[in-house]
């Protein structure tokens, strides 16, 4: 008796299954019988069998798939890529191997997220300092236009702060609401942020699209005494410096007239 032939459908499931696994000996001996690389999963969104892999961070059975022709940038429902699923899930021996690869590193998800703002989103230290590395965007924004300076302060990832700020993200980037970091951060309360944003030099008096400045929006009492000093550093340091000016424009005419 014949044996029944096993369909492409079935074989890419039970493909896709041994990826999630991370099994990948049965993976190897699906991909000998035939079975679909980039079969889709719709029941679990659209993910492939390389984004399953990589989102549960199976290094060796994502290698595999890359060696048998798995599509690097293949998306889900929400533009999901495989290297996407492997930073928000803070795999970062799999994003390397990906990277390794070609996967791009400005792929964007259907909110307009990079890995490297979902990497900064969810403190994901060693993926952001890869992805630096290899050349991410610092500015790329989503389609709230929040870079990911903005996404690592308002949840107070204070370390993943400052690796962005010593990789040269900009302090005064605005969303599309016109929100800063400071701001965002004064109004989660998050003190610790608050106070490396100023020391590197933030601006407490910039104002978002409603007109209101970071201490209009603090709503914590320690983040509020620290904005209002600072705030007021800042007009004492601006009042110095045109103090200085007046005097240097004086000292001038002096001399201009005493030369006379």
């Amino acid at each position: 008796m014949a044996a029944t032939a096993v369909s492409p459908k079935s074989m890419g499931k039970a493909l896709w299954e041994a990826a999630k696994e991370g099994n990948a000996e049965q993976a190897s001996k699906l991909l000998h019988a035939g079975a679909p690389t980039d079969w889709t999963n719709n029941s679990a969104g659209g993910l492939t069998a390389l984004a399953v892999a990589a989102s549960a961070g199976h290094t060796h059975a994502a290698a595999l798939l890359l060696d048998r022709g798995a599509d690097l940038e293949a998306k889900d429902e929400d533009g999901w890529t495989a290297l996407l699923a492997a930073a928000i899930q803070g795999h970062r021996d799999t994003v390397e191997l990906l990277l390794d690869s070609g996967a791009d590193l400005e792929a964007k998800d259907r909110s307009g997220g990079t890995a490297l703002l979902w990497a900064a989103s969810n403190r994901h230290n060693g993926i952001v300092a890869l992805l630096l590395d290899r050349g991410a965007d610092l500015e790329a924004k989503d389609e709230c236009e929040w870079a990911p300076l903005m996404a690592a302060a308002i949840r107070g990832h204070r370390d993943t702060v400052e690796l962005l700020l010593d990789s040269g993200a900009d302090l005064e980037a605005k969303d599309r609401d016109g929100w800063t970091a400071l701001m965002q951060v004064a109004a989660e309360g998050h003190k610790d942020t608050l106070v490396l944003l100023l020391d590197r030099g933030a601006d407490p008096e910039a104002q978002n699209s409603d007109g209101c400045d970071s201490l209009a929006l603090c709503k914590d009492g320690p983040c509020t005494e620290m904005l209002r000093r600072a705030e007021q550093l800042q007009r004492w340091h601006r009042r110095s410096r045109l103090a200085f000016w007046a005097c240097a424009q004086v000292s001038r005419t002096t001399n201009e007239a005493a030369r006379a």
